[in-house]
């Protein structure tokens, strides 16, 4: 399960920045910033490439998210739920680019902008970003632990709005 005292600091220091620069004793390492922003980069590439196992890799195993689909309905609990509903995406993704005659080398041309990471510690980390696509505005946002070494995502939020006329 997802640490409470992790989600707790990772809300109130998102929340309320001046809380970060009042901890100046809590060291974090450019090494650390980068590590971060490479495991996100992955996840983004995974899911740009339709590569499900690479998604699911990118989560805790007790993360929850929250994504645009209408068949998702409420939270996602736990990298399984996820794993699931990330594949009902990629299939009708892979539809879609079929339709398109686009599907030799399956692509979502995602383009990840403003990217924008919060450390939290050297054990936590916010990160938020944009993923412009024809048809909407997407805003998304990930919460990333280390764990046992590695940065995983143990919330993700993905909203998408539609494109200012």
């Amino acid at each position: 399960m997802i640490q409470a005292s992790t989600f707790l600091l990772a809300a109130a220091l998102y929340a309320c920045p001046a809380l970060v620069t009042a901890h100046e004793d809590l060291h974090v390492s450019d090494s650390d910033s980068t590590q971060v922003r490479q495991a996100v980069m992955r996840f983004i590439a995974a899911i740009d490439q339709l590569d499900l196992d690479g998604v699911a890799d990118s989560f805790a195993e007790d993360a929850e998210a929250f994504y645009p689909f209408s068949f998702t309905g409420e939270r996602l609990k736990g990298r399984g739920e996820i794993k699931a509903a990330q594949k009902r995406a990629f299939d009708w993704a892979r539809r879609q680019l079929v339709q398109a005659g686009t599907d030799e080398s399956p692509s979502l041309n995602l383009n990840p902008t403003d990217m924008r990471i919060r450390m939290l510690g050297n054990e936590a980390a916010v990160v938020t970003w944009h993923s412009n696509r024809p048809a909407h505005y997407g805003r998304r946002s990930a919460t990333l632990e280390r764990i046992d070494g590695r940065w995983l995502i143990i919330t993700h939020h993905a909203s998408n709005i539609g494109r200012p006329q």
